[in-house]
């Protein structure tokens, strides 16, 4: 037998489930719900940790593991596509494709990745995830001060995929896992059994009440007493009840919109609509709240039951349905026998967990026996080396001055063997300098001497009135002067979806320069995602290439 306590951190109370785990089954046997005082959200890691220390000074949060996870709000994710499947070539592979689209240094961030599964077209998909380390340090210090050091860390939005598999999703169906707490919406997206996408959105329950209490104009904590007391949405189409309910309806459109914006984005990318919704939180207890999202997200809405999943809950537990499920995904991750559990775990390279620390200090022993002679050979190794490095150092230099001599000519007579790399280097950036100012003159001089061609003209005019969020890839301009005069231009733009390809053509079409805008074709983009799409179109005939570049 297992216990398993589940850790839920979030912005207005924290949550804490036990989970017995046996040979056959997985028991939910307690849950505790601890509020946190209000405050500005400057101070929440402080209410945290007053609550934290609380909670594991009560002798019941013993337990054989103990699992939390980092919200979403602080994690960026990614799907991936490589045609090999090695783990170590994948991992290595991620870190390099990620830094790519992350503004800050890949130093600064943890990246952990899960497999997916294959394409049908053969390529392997990846989930990458990844968070600043300084996120992950303030998260664990805090865990630390009341001596809680947890050997895996997940993703609160990510951490619903642990929870799907007890929960009979149809197969072939494809179903989203939506919990909206008090100041963050999880969505965790699934089908057949593999996670499809998860996303954090940073509105919810507190939306709601503060909408209120500024429509109201009463404070916050009244608000948040009358959107407990009439907790009611109105359904599309029908009369709100009370302005009350319609406040609260409006605030909901919001969150709605945000929900959609997200399963349309995996739609668009996808190309499948979403079968179920499952909703949760401390928010989803709002009544008429499945039929209002239903018809607004266009896709069947049901409650997130727990006691419909193949987990055993207890019937005292029966009040707490709406807030269980967020805490019981976090769980399930610390479960050793669950198949279809997060592979991700935040605990890596500096951060990761130490659990046998006397296996450490039987190794710093060993190290210190041999310390002694480690350092003799270490210093023989040092004198040899000197040795070696001055002889690199010399055919180095030699190397160094040869390359510049050979890329700046005019340095041959200045830069001598007794010259520094210091100096040798002023010298590169001069000769550098000089030889920039002499190519921007060509470079200007060509502007100058091409400014009256009509098809440039054309280019530079598509490329300043593309979007500079439309992504694209030209692989074909071409611009035809038949014998009539006039002319004609092909264009030809892989993009990465259908509406992008929408957008480039309505540009066109906009562009005084062009008449007759025809999208020739439009196909698949061969072996990856994406559309390639081949436009016709004709020079106006009052079109004045003055003005050039």
């Amino acid at each position: 037998m297992q216990k398993v306590i589940g850790l839920d951190l979030g912005s207005y109370s924290i949550k804490a489930v036990e989970i017995i785990n046996t040979f056959s089954s997985y028991d939910i046997t307690g849950f505790r719900e601890y509020p946190l005082a209000f405050g500005d959200p400057s101070t929440l890691d402080m209410r945290q940790a007053d609550v934290l220390a609380e909670i594991f000074s009560q002798t019941e949060m013993e337990a054989d593991r103990i699992v939390t996870a980092l919200s979403g709000q602080f994690v960026t994710s990614r799907i991936l596509e490589f045609e090999f499947s090695d783990p170590k070539k994948i991992a290595a592979a991620v870190s390099a494709e990620v830094e790519d689209f992350i503004p800050f240094d890949i130093d600064e961030m943890i990246v952990d990745e899960q497999m997916l599964g294959q394409t049908p077209y053969g390529a392997n998909q990846v989930l990458a995830v990844m968070t600043r380390k300084s996120y992950m340090q303030k998260f664990l210090d805090q865990l630390q001060k009341v001596n809680l050091d947890p050997k895996v860390v997940d993703i609160d939005s990510l951490a619903f995929y642990n929870l799907s598999a007890t929960m009979g999703i149809p197969d072939g169906k494809l179903a989203a896992l939506v919990d909206i707490g008090h100041s963050k919406t999880s969505i965790c997206i699934v089908k057949d059994g593999v996670i499809r996408m998860f996303r954090t959105i940073n509105v919810a329950g507190k939306f709601v009440t503060e909408f209120l209490a500024r429509d109201r104009e009463t404070g916050f904590l009244d608000a948040q007493e009358k959107k407990h007391e009439i907790s009611e949405i109105a359904i599309p189409g029908t009369k709100p009840a009370n302005s009350a309910i319609a406040q609260i309806t409006l605030a909901m459109h919001v969150i709605t919109k945000e929900i959609g914006r997200t399963l349309y984005a995996f739609k668009s990318y996808e190309k499948q609509p979403m079968d179920l919704i499952y909703v949760s939180g401390g928010t989803s207890r709002l009544k008429n709240i499945e039929s209002y999202l239903s018809q607004e997200l266009g896709a069947q809405v049901v409650k997130n039951n727990l006691f419909n999943s193949t987990l055993n809950i207890s019937d005292a537990l029966s009040s707490k349905l709406a807030e269980l499920p967020q805490s019981v995904a976090i769980g399930m991750r610390g479960i050793t026998n669950v198949k279809r559990v997060s592979q991700v775990n935040l605990r890596k390279g500096e951060f990761a967990f130490v659990q046998d620390y006397e296996r450490v200090l039987k190794g710093v022993f060993s190290f210190v026996r041999y310390l002694a002679v480690a350092a003799v050979i270490l210093f023989v190794s040092y004198v040899l080396h000197s040795i070696l490095y001055s002889s690199q150092t010399s055919s180095v230099h030699s190397t160094y001055r040869k390359e510049i001599v050979k890329v700046f000519p005019s340095l041959k007579k200045k830069v001598t063997k007794k010259t520094s790399f210091k100096v040798m280097k002023g010298m590169a950036e001069k000769a550098f300098t000089k030889d920039s100012s002499q190519y921007q003159r060509s470079v200007g001089g060509f502007i100058e001497g091409n400014k009256g061609s009509a098809a440039l003209v054309i280019l530079a005019q598509i490329s300043e009135k593309i979007p500079a969020d439309v992504k694209l890839d030209t692989s074909l301009f071409q611009y035809k002067v038949p014998k009539d005069g006039g002319g004609k231009l092909v264009f030809q733009a892989e993009v990465d979806s259908y509406n992008t390809g929408v957008k480039i053509l309505e540009t066109l079409k906009a562009m005084p320069a062009l008449r007759n805008v025809t999208e020739k074709a439009s196909k698949n983009n061969i072996g990856r995602p994406g559309k390639v799409y081949l436009i016709h179109a004709d020079l106006n005939e009052q079109f004045n290439i003055a003005g050039g570049f």
